[in-house]
């Protein structure tokens, strides 16, 4: 990542052995931290660091910057990582000149829940200011490019996840219709499989 505010750089390498054995990686997960070769809290975002606004849903976002030796998302050691993060997190995994992001959305109560994760690969991720006044608003701006859906003004990046999901499944529905429309062979059948994927795709404008 790049073109933040130098203040946000912080690149604290964090020990692989010490980050195992206070994350207690299991004999999988330990298998996969071998082809990582660092991992470093290459960004953090507060309000002291970015002039932005804290709320009670986001007041810190760590960026990871893990480096790897094979182009693998290591997806074990990054979930228990983000499950052991009381911030929310974005991941920027590392393979030569790749770049792929990982992101899920969390509530950060009296337990961590993460949602279900997104991955987006790229060229390195250079950031343009957007008219943002709080650290949700940039949270919900990861979220958005990693997804890739535009938010809409006012919505929560819960919110902007679960439509991601809904447009998901819709198209699923409609690319099951299709499959069938092609096997049919009754002109009225026809018809009608043609008026539900016609519904469903009048369901996809609205959600995009």
């Amino acid at each position: 990542m790049k073109g933040f505010n130098t203040k946000t750089y912080v690149s604290r390498e964090l020990r692989l052995t010490e980050l195992s054995r206070t994350l207690k990686l299991d004999k999988d997960e330990k298998t996969e931290l071998k082809g990582v070769k660092s991992i470093s809290i290459e960004y953090l975002f507060d309000s002291e660091r970015t002039g932005l606004k804290i709320n009670d849903n986001v007041s810190m976002i760590y960026v990871y910057k893990v480096v790897v030796l094979e182009d693998i998302v290591p997806m074990l050691v990054l979930k228990k990582l983000d499950k052991n993060t009381n911030t929310h997190t974005i991941f920027e995994v590392v393979y030569d000149d790749k770049y792929t992001y990982v992101i899920a959305n969390k509530r950060l109560n009296d337990s961590i829940v993460v949602g279900e994760y997104y991955t987006k690969s790229m060229s390195e991720w250079e950031y343009n200011e957007i008219s943002i006044s709080t650290l949700e608003q940039l949270h919900l701006h990861f979220v958005s490019q990693v997804i890739d859906l535009p938010n809409r003004q006012d919505e929560s990046a819960r919110e902007l996840v679960e439509r991601k999901k809904n447009i998901k499944s819709i198209e699923v529905r409609i690319a099951k219709l299709e499959s069938k429309k092609t096997k049919e062979i009754q002109f009225n059948k026809k018809i009608a499989l043609n008026d539900q994927i016609r519904e469903f795709m009048c369901e996809l404008v609205k959600l995009k």
